[in-house]
């Protein structure tokens, strides 16, 4: 007999083994027994029983290792032992984790039965453990007619944790569905009781992720009802997403989608491909793979990469015996051509919808699962086909037979459906001829980028495009429609590369060919937001309301695409509670949309900021991380999307003082766009940027610095030094230079580098500008090049740039003037320095007189060179307390 702490060892060379072909097997195990010879044994044992009967799910992979190992781990339980108020009257189930009895209770006489789970101990863990407690949790959360209801819960003496559930007299779904001989339209019908339950769990954030016949019974009274929540996940836990190892896999290979094996995020996309798993089997009669003749390799390899064959295929490879019902029969046809005329079309698409492969080209919910079903049962177009003109006909004869049965009708509908043809292939000619067009402009473009063919694989998608707009525009007058969708496509590229300005100008291009060529009035609209948007990013903010203005003129309803963009000129109004409730608007408005949607993540994102903006870091954190579970219910965890948002999850964690755990969590990121997006990926100069950020936050200026000039090299080769990104990480890498003392000079270039590229792309007077303006002059300053410093900040740039500044620049400006003032005057003229001024001023003035001589400091900006009184540079320099501070232009 083994230890029980053996078992998971030997589970593991279990797996290890059955993983290599089985040739190898006996060689194997002599290997991994060397060093455990008391497990040699039972795993040959496990082996031996694996090649004389086929497995078809894990959960018989499970039934077999067991009972492999009754020997080895007895029994703790056994028929008429009492558990609790409960005495086991026999085994009716078994499954991954835990044993199924039927037990009775007495109360007051009178016994009632019901069904008591045990966790199976030969394979308890800390992991099987938790998700027993998980289920329960889970049931206790249940209270819908079609799922199984929680009664009581606790644990045996040994702490093994059981539940009690209400007793369930009845067959699973296929067995039910086989006795009773139910047609196709009452199996459907009893299917979508299903969806109702799995509905239920789904608003409750529960998916249950093993959904198959075997864990639905249908009672006496025809009613389903859905168990074993026994591997559900909680959509709203807190914890961390891991790929689940082998050994915990408790899921049906037969029913688990693609993203399960794969060991990816969870939604409940999940239980959607197992309803459809299960629907083709309930209607053809055999499952989507045929799992009986293949391997579990082999049938992982086919869920993963190989799409199911269509239900008529499978259906006619059934094998049946003369004493077995055929399948067609059993359903309610004659033969086998009328079970297949009735699964082809609506059906088929249907259920293939369910079973695709990518998470998100399947039903968003099983609402839409069901809604389609019910529209088959009524001769309704599906949601699948829904777009097609000539089905939507066909549906409606068939929904009014006896009306359309007139032969004039009929005749009338033919030709009423020729003409629709006719003109939706009018309709087509004219867009493929538009996408030619397209294609032929995009094309000269590739070709303008690279003329001599030298480039190869290294012409950047910026030199595409900027070769493109020259063709494009050549169609403007006459072709103002393709103008206006291919402009506004290269304008969304643009903005995603940074290129505010252009895109800013290419979307006013875009208005204008739209309205030349009548579009919709929701086309104009959309296309006014954006330019709203690229021009707030231009810093163009007089165009963005503008664009808003005229938008609202339009008619159209107003979209989350308005409000958010709405949010960013109260943002810089400094309206931050209107722009916070906008955004909220925006997100509730767009929580059904497609995860990776650029404007529903983009709201996210600015809420997130708005809090940032106003010192909440704890709240901005909060919709990041309530971000990142809406996009965990349909994205992998390696889609840009995510992330995207856990790079800002990780800044946020460092403006909070948490550095640590941001540096793992972005170092982690960081890990995964390299494998994702390559080495030299701007994806991976972003990150890189954040990391610096992050080591920069806790002081280690060396360390930051090393990431910041890898995210500079890359964003130099990859969009150029001009790109938004690019510019603040130059001067971040200036500011951890120059906060090391030795290698203040070293800083210098970068500093002039950030202030001269932040001047071309955000303008002389832009926050940033000055910011990286000011940066440079404390960098001369610490270095003594006092002139220097001075010249800067008296240059035609720097007094332009700051005329409209808020408060805080400007105060800090002025001190760094009457600093560098004060050091020239001491170097050039010691024996009247500054500071013997000061003295001197200050000996002949009273306290009252001093007071008013401090408030009435003024600067009178005019054109360059700046002029400063010798007053304004000493109340400037020493000021005991903080001075007002005026700006006036002459």
């Amino acid at each position: 007999m083994i230890a029980r702490e053996q078992f998971a060892k030997l589970q593991e060379l279990f797996d290890i083994i059955l993983a290599a072909p089985p040739a190898q097997w006996s060689s194997l195990s002599e290997q991994l027994c060397a060093d455990s010879p008391e497990l040699k044994e039972p795993l040959t044992a496990l082996l031996n029983a694996h090649r004389e009967r086929s497995l078809n799910s894990t959960n018989q992979l499970v039934d077999d290792i067991a009972g492999q190992l009754r020997t080895h781990i007895p029994e703790l339980v056994h028929d008429g032992a009492v558990i609790g108020d409960y005495r086991l009257l026999e085994q009716i189930g078994v499954g991954g984790m835990g044993r199924v009895y039927r037990v009775s209770r007495n109360n007051d006489g009178v016994s009632r039965d019901f069904a008591l789970k045990l966790l199976r101990q030969e394979l308890a863990n800390s992991s099987l453990l938790a998700r027993f407690e998980q289920e329960k949790a889970i049931l206790q959360r249940m209270e819908h007619p079609g799922i199984c209801r929680l009664i009581d819960a606790g644990a045996l003496a040994n702490g093994t944790p059981f539940v009690v559930m209400e007793l369930i007299q009845g067959k699973n779904l296929l067995e039910y569905c086989q006795h009773h001989a139910l047609s196709l339209p009452r199996r459907i019908a009893l299917f979508r009781k299903v969806l109702s339950a799995v509905a239920y769990a789904h608003q409750h954030l529960i998916v249950h992720r093993d959904i198959k016949a075997m864990n639905i019974l249908v009672d006496q009274h025809g009613e389903p009802k859905l168990l074993d929540f026994g591997i559900a996940k909680a959509l709203d836990e807190a914890e961390a997403q891991t790929q689940t190892a082998t050994v915990d896999r408790y899921l049906s290979f037969a029913h688990a989608a693609p993203e399960q094996l794969r060991g990816h995020i969870i939604s409940t996309s999940c239980d959607i491909y197992a309803l459809g798993a299960m629907l083709y089997q309930l209607l053809s009669g055999a499952s989507p793979f045929d799992h009986e003749r293949l391997s579990a390799g082999e049938l992982e390899r086919h869920i993963l990469n190989i799409p199911p064959d269509a239900m008529t295929k499978r259906a006619a490879e059934i094998p049946f015996s003369v004493v077995q019902e055929s399948p067609w029969r059993i359903r309610g046809f004659a033969e086998l051509r009328g079970l297949q005329r009735s699964l082809r079309g609506d059906l088929e698409s249907i259920v293939q919808r369910c079973l695709r492969k990518n998470p998100d080209e399947r039903y968003r919910s099983v609402e839409q699962l069901d809604e389609d079903l019910e529209h088959f049962l009524h001769q309704r177009p599906i949601r699948a086909k829904s777009s097609n003109g000539w089905y939507r006909l066909r549906k409606f004869v068939a929904r009014n037979r006896l009306a359309c049965g007139l032969s004039g009708v009929l005749l009338l509908s033919i030709v009423l459906g020729v003409t629709a043809v006719a003109l939706r292939t009018r309709e087509a000619t004219a867009q493929a001829q538009r996408a030619q067009q397209a294609l032929d402009i995009l094309r000269s473009a590739f070709l303008s980028a690279d003329p001599a063919r030298v480039a190869g694989q290294e012409v950047s998608a910026r030199a595409v495009l900027d070769a493109a707009i020259p063709k494009l525009e050549q169609r403007f007058s006459d072709a103002p429609e393709l103008y206006a969708n291919l402009a506004s496509t290269i304008a969304e590229v643009n903005m995603s590369l940074g290129l505010a300005p252009q895109s800013a100008q290419l979307f006013e291009r875009a208005l204008l060919a739209a309205q030349a060529a009548k579009l919709p009035a929701q086309t104009q609209f959309e296309l006014h937001i954006w330019a709203a948007r690229a021009s707030y990013a231009a810093g163009a903010f007089e165009a963005t309301s503008e664009h808003l203005r005229q938008a609202e003129q339009l008619g159209v309803a107003l979209t989350p695409e308005w409000q958010i963009t709405r949010s960013l000129v109260l943002v810089r109004d400094r309206d931050f509670d209107t722009a916070a409730k906008l955004l909220r608007q925006a997100v509730v408005a767009t929580a059904d949309r497609a995860r990776h949607d650029e404007w529903a993540n983009y709201a996210r994102l600015r809420l997130s900021d708005v809090y940032t903006q106003q010192a909440d870091n704890t709240h901005a954190l909060e919709i990041l991380d309530d971000t990142l579970r809406w996009q965990a219910s349909a994205l992998d965890a390696n889609h840009p999307r995510v992330l995207l948002t856990k790079i800002q999850v990780a800044s946020q964690r460092n403006s909070l003082g948490h550095h640590d755990e941001a540096l793992r969590e972005a170092l982690d990121v960081l890990k995964q766009v390299k494998s994702n997006y390559g080495a030299r990926s701007p994806f991976v100069a972003k990150t890189a940027m954040v990391i610096g950020n992050i080591h920069a936050g806790s002081d280690n200026d060396a360390k930051a610095a090393e990431y910041y000039r890898e995210a500079m090299e890359i964003f130099h080769e990859q969009l150029g030094d001009r790109y938004p990104n690019a510019i603040r990480n130059v001067f971040n890498l200036a500011q951890v230079l120059n906060a090391q003392p030795a290698r203040r000079a070293e800083a210098t270039p970068f500093y002039q580098q950030s202030v001269l590229n932040a001047e071309l792309s955000f303008g002389i007077g832009g926050g940033a500008t000055n910011i990286f303006r000011q940066g440079y002059a404390r960098n001369l300053l610490d270095r003594g090049l006092n002139t220097e410093a001075l010249q800067l900040l008296q240059s035609e740039n720097a007094v332009v740039g700051i005329k409209n500044a808020d408060a805080a620049l400007t105060q800090q400006y002025l001190e760094l003037l009457g600093r560098a003032h004060t050091e020239v005057c001491r170097r050039t003229n010691p024996e009247t320095s500054v500071v013997a001024m000061c003295a001197q001023a200050e000996s002949q003035l009273t306290e009252n007189k001093k007071a008013k001589f401090r408030d009435r400091v003024s600067l009178r900006i005019s054109s360059s060179p700046l002029r400063v009184p010798k007053q304004a540079v000493i109340a400037l320099a020493f000021a005991p307390f903080p001075t007002t501070y005026w700006i006036n232009s002459s």
